[in-house]
């Protein structure tokens, strides 16, 4: 699907960058079990306390007419375009399996510098190049395998193509995919979110929760700070108020520059007497 924006003043045309659609930023995602019971649909994109979240899933219930009948349906989100402009397909990554790779790298920057002789001098292994397993586009030669006996934790290929059954990804489509993508890979991000503190996995009792998604890397963590990432964002202040503010600021810093200049005054008149004294 087209994401380029027609000009506006007859120059190049610039691309435009798809971001949540209102309908997607209203999802509490979490990741502790089937997709029936992980989405709750908030009243609008920010949470405020005491708001009422109405289930993703509406299981049915029996009908006067029917009563062994049962008609279960989603949230009617879910139809909606995942993303604005909308997009006929979606490749999600994992914002904390591709930054561990990196932050590896990055601790490991003592043994990239030494020699072999080096290494083996201070007790640790040489480091080991190689081709990226599974991407041949790298030079091999400079590629690391291996720092000082750790194997390089591999973030290539880690990613998931959501593609759009009609014209766009749907809000659905979209879900149901990486729902199940993503706890498949549970007990690997316990193990990266745990590393990427200095610290042991996290247990596996820990509660989940998508924190952002989109056309941005999938971003998790623990289930109580979802709310936090749904707050409402504090109230712009005040033109009345940033005056007052700009007015205090001012009168301090009118009174620091007279106290300076008296004290440069004050100094001054000093040396002038020690100087007719002599």
């Amino acid at each position: 699907m087209d994401t380029t924006a027609p000009p506006a003043d007859g120059g190049e045309e610039y691309p435009v960058y798809p971001d949540l659609s209102p309908a997607a930023r209203r999802l509490f995602w979490t990741l502790n079990g089937p997709l029936e019971d992980a989405i709750r649909v908030a009243p609008s994109r920010y949470y405020d306390p005491g708001d009422v979240l109405e289930p993703y899933f509406r299981p049915g219930s029996p009908s006067p007419d029917a009563p062994s009948s049962s008609s279960s349906s989603w949230h009617p989100v879910s139809q909606e375009s995942l993303v604005e402009p909308p997009m006929s397909s979606i490749t999600v990554r994992v914002y904390h399996i591709d930054e561990w790779e990196l932050m590896w790298s990055d601790q490991h920057w003592k043994c990239h510098r030494l020699t072999d002789a080096e290494a083996e001098a201070e007790g640790l292994y040489p480091h080991r190049v190689g081709p990226r397993p599974g991407d041949e586009t790298l030079d091999p030669f400079e590629y690391t395998l291996e720092y000082c006996g750790e194997k390089r934790p591999g973030s290539y290929g880690v990613e998931l193509k959501v593609e759009a059954a009609g014209d766009f990804v749907a809000v659905h489509e979209y879900v149901s995919a990486v729902h199940l993508w993503l706890i498949d890979m549970r007990d690997k991000l316990l193990d990266v979110l745990g590393k990427m503190e200095g610290q042991p996995p996290w247990p596996p009792e820990i509660r989940l929760a998508v924190f952002y998604f989109g056309r941005a890397q999938v971003r998790v963590g623990r289930e109580e700070r979802l709310a936090w990432w749904h707050r409402r964002p504090p109230a712009a202040r005040s033109t009345a108020a940033g005056s007052e503010e700009e007015e205090r600021r001012r009168r301090v810093m009118a009174r620091l520059m007279t106290q300076s200049a008296a004290m440069i005054r004050e100094r001054t008149e000093e040396a002038a007497r020690a100087g007719l004294s002599e």
